[in-house]
């Protein structure tokens, strides 16, 4: 675990972490900065430098972050049920799509993309090119590798 970039801002006295990512924004990315910022603070930070840490002076992010968390929540409370229901059947190939379609916006969420994935498995040998097809916009959508 290592910070991507550190710098000292000379104006205003105090350390500047930068995170490099490629892709979406994940609410897991604001929660490894913020560990990094409180080391930083805790461990490196002299007595004379101002402190910047991401709970203490930044309401409006950390409220999107919660704001984003939530509607993750919603979202697999919603989806749980509809891929238990479709890996306990054999739906049609456009229902699959739809669902898997929609999913695609959530899958930044862990949670959900287990949901997704236990879903592609199941319909895999079933509908291989339309299985396929999801897969690959999940990786050109989420993937950052």
């Amino acid at each position: 675990m290592y910070i991507d970039l550190l710098f000292f801002n000379r104006e205003s006295n105090c350390l500047v972490a930068v995170e490099l990512k490629a892709g979406k924004f994940k609410p897991a990315y604001l929660g490894q900065l913020n560990t990094y910022l409180t080391i930083l603070d805790d461990k490196v930070k002299k007595l004379h430098e101002k402190g910047n840490n991401l709970n203490k002076g930044n309401d409006d992010l950390s409220k999107l972050v919660a704001q984003i968390e939530h509607i993750n929540e919603l979202a697999y409370i919603q989806y749980k049920p509809i891929a238990y229901d479709l890996c306990g059947r054999i739906a049609s190939s456009d229902e699959v799509e739809h669902i898997l379609d929609r999913m695609l916006d959530f899958c930044g969420c862990d949670e959900i993309l287990k949901l997704f994935k236990q879903i592609c498995k199941h319909y895999y040998e079933i509908y291989p090119e339309m299985i396929a097809y999801e897969i690959n916009s999940y990786r050109e959508f989420w993937d950052n590798e």
